[in-house]
């Protein structure tokens, strides 16, 4: 299957919900401009699943279960540590 590198942006909130394709490989996370984007490889003939994630700022208490680390961003004096996997 044809696999591309496809950009989701993020709310910065606490827990969000992305639809993406199954199997995706979820790369990184970055400001771009004013906006919290994450970087997938994704197979866009898979079927859609969904894609749990949760953000946290330092100092705030965490609760990211197993999901995996996917990276600190900084935007001015905020700074927010990125957890995300795929759960369907």
């Amino acid at each position: 299957m044809k696999k591309t590198i496809w950009k989701y942006k993020l709310d910065i909130v606490d827990e969000q919900f992305i639809e993406m394709h199954q199997y995706s490989k979820l790369l990184s996370v970055a400001m771009q401009g004013n906006e919290l984007c994450l970087w997938a490889v994704v197979e866009p003939e898979r079927d859609m699943g969904t894609v749990q994630i949760r953000i946290f700022g330092t100092g705030n208490p965490v609760y990211f279960g197993s999901l995996p680390f996917l990276g600190t961003v900084q935007e001015g004096r905020f700074v927010w540590h990125v957890f995300g996997g795929m759960i369907k």
